[in-house]
């Protein structure tokens, strides 16, 4: 086990890392009242900094300060962070999942829903915001950089549609960074699915490198198919898979960290190593 896994273990959807004030009281025998800060969150608990230790079970209520937002959680983890253990952090869950925190354009994995909510959706609709048109940078099977003045933020789900002469593809993704009203990097996370589809686009693009794609993207505020494809990664956890030879696909991962001026120059490195055509 790993220090996140054994500091944070509530692994069941994404964690961000937020500082968010909170109230928390006891709701048991044992007397508790501390005002705590959170240290990582998501849609089913958080790890917060406390002064004192809470016994595993123990039933609490949260308020978030700022909004007087409240719930209950129940205590997970207490973990000692000094030797003196005048600090101490508590992994707590959640009794009702989902987005308590209030967070904006939170990770797809956050939308817990009851199957009863299910059976009230579409089969199939996208609710859109306002698409962004782009110019395309550089593409590969797992990713694309796109130039536009209308970004999208970070871990927004959004779809990306394509259109080359003879062929069409429409693609769900996640937007992993962000440069405000100059372009964006998204993860292709249906790309397994249409691995085919995505290389065949690619040779499309090279056959016709004189014609710019058309492209639009949408950013998903519904429950389409397609967005629950999404995968958004923790910020600070870059997974090593085999696809990780994608170097844009690698660079766009971790992209986030970089400040934008670096990011541009290594996307420059990387498609002058590619040759003069970056969509490959």
């Amino acid at each position: 086990m790993d220090q996140r896994s054994k500091y944070y273990p509530i692994r069941k959807s994404t964690r961000l890392h937020l500082q968010i004030p909170l109230f928390v009281k006891s709701l048991g025998s044992e007397t508790f009242s501390d005002q705590c800060t959170t240290m990582v969150v998501s849609a089913h608990g958080c790890g917060l900094t406390a002064s004192r230790p809470l016994e595993s079970g123990t039933h609490v209520s949260l308020e978030i300060i700022a909004t007087k937002q409240t719930t209950t959680a129940r205590v997970a983890a207490v973990v000692p962070l000094d030797d003196d253990q005048r600090s101490w952090l508590l992994g707590l869950v959640l009794d009702q999942p989902g987005n308590f925190w209030g967070v904006q354009y939170a990770p797809a994995d956050w939308q817990v829903r009851n199957a009863a909510d299910d059976s009230q959706l579409p089969v199939s609709s996208i609710a859109k915001e306002p698409a962004a048109l782009c110019r395309l940078t550089a593409i590969t099977w797992g990713a694309c950089y796109l130039q536009t003045a209308t970004t999208f933020p970070r871990h927004a789900p959004v779809t990306v549609r394509f259109g080359v002469v003879d062929l069409e593809l429409t693609l769900a993704g996640t937007v992993r960074v962000e440069h405000a009203q100059f372009g964006m990097g998204i993860e292709f996370t249906n790309r397994d699915r249409h691995r085919n589809r995505i290389q065949s686009l690619i040779r499309s693009l090279h056959a016709h490198g004189d014609l710019a794609p058309q492209i639009h993207v949408y950013q998903q505020t519904s429950h389409d198919p397609e967005s629950q494809l999404v995968r958004p990664i923790d910020a600070q956890v870059i997974p090593v898979t085999p696809e990780m030879n994608d170097s844009l696909l690698g660079l766009i991962l971790v992209g986030h960290s970089l400040k934008r001026k670096d990011f541009l120059q290594e996307l420059w490195r990387q498609m002058r190593s590619r040759g003069t055509n970056s969509e490959r």
